[in-house]
């Protein structure tokens, strides 16, 4: 028992200077850019998914997360916030950068899902652009209308133009959010070091655990556990899928490490990393009124992200 905890710890330990690495350079990425995404007008138009699907490459949950706040404002599409879900590979990134023997996923793994971000995002964007929501813009102009020193918004141009002013001011009232969900600090030491540090620490326990809970599986009932992973092969997807829509970094944790140990298909894995947002789901299910609209995505999410990792097993 004590070498399977060993064994555990030790593999767990040789991740944690390359995850605090990643983080740190995320950190310095999130830091610089999500401030600039709440108000980049490119959001607001026909490039909005193409934006999307490479500022979801970025492997941390922030951005889903600012993506998901637009979204609930009706500031974003919902093109566009399918495009940032799917493209996210929240924790998956920084430990296949850790463990060398997966670096040949590495440019497939993100070449299909920015590739299959953009094509969900565009289908989407251009099935719902004829339906105009009313947006923070439109439910902020009276409101906040002093801001800009207007007195009636009665031209649809001055209304479109003083509106998009004083949602801008509304939203700047709200803290940027960083990965899982904590606040873009302007002090540059919790910034930079102290959150990379708590995060890697928090993702190093995670994959500890999965290492532990392998480990025992594997001594224990090895023979067991292969034989119902080569059986249900073609099921992985739509399991891993399910573990995947588990709001949490630790879904993308458990995925990772599974793939990595040879215990699922990569498959398996797109499924679960296709349809994992982070806590961003989560944010979705609470912030968005409309109940039915949150089923939709949600199980949107899941059908792709299912249906992807099918078709990669049989060819990959």
């Amino acid at each position: 028992m004590w070498d399977i905890l060993l064994d555990a710890l030790v593999d767990s330990l040789k991740l944690l200077p390359i995850l605090l690495g990643v983080y740190i350079i995320i950190e310095l990425i999130e830091g610089k850019t999500s401030g600039r995404l709440k108000h980049n007008k490119y959001l607001k138009n026909a490039y909005a998914p193409l934006i999307g699907s490479a500022v979801g490459i970025v492997p941390q949950c922030g951005f889903s997360v600012i993506a998901t706040d637009l979204y609930t404002k009706k500031v974003l599409s919902v093109g566009t916030l399918l495009a940032v879900y799917i493209a996210t590979s929240d924790e998956a990134l920084p430990i296949m950068i850790a463990n060398p023997g997966s670096y040949k996923y590495l440019l497939p793994m993100l070449l299909i899902k920015f590739l299959l971000a953009l094509i969900v995002g565009y289908a989407a964007y251009f099935i719902t652009r004829g339906r105009k929501a009313k947006s923070v813009y439109d439910e902020t102009r009276v409101a906040k209308s002093g801001y800009v020193g207007a007195t009636q918004l009665q031209l649809k141009d001055m209304q479109v133009e003083y509106a998009y002013v004083a949602a801008d001011i509304y939203m700047d009232e709200e803290p940027d959010r960083g990965c899982c969900g904590h606040d873009i600090e302007t002090n540059k030491w919790k910034q930079y070091l102290l959150h990379p540090l708590i995060h890697s620490f928090k993702i190093f326990v995670y994959i500890l655990i999965v290492n532990i809970v392998l480990g025992f599986v594997m001594h224990y009932a090895e023979n067991a556990v292969t034989e119902f992973l080569n059986s249900a092969y073609y099921a992985q997807p739509f399991i891993a899928a399910l573990v995947g829509l588990i709001p949490n970094c630790a879904s993308s944790v458990i995925l990772t490490e599974l793939f990595v140990g040879g215990a699922i298909s990569f498959g398996a894995c797109m499924a679960g990393l296709i349809v994992n947002a982070g806590i961003a789901l989560a944010v979705l299910v609470k912030d968005n009124k409309n109940k039915l609209d949150t089923i939709t995505i949600i199980s949107s999410l899941y059908l792709i992200g299912s249906i992807t990792g099918l078709i990669m097993s049989f060819i990959w």
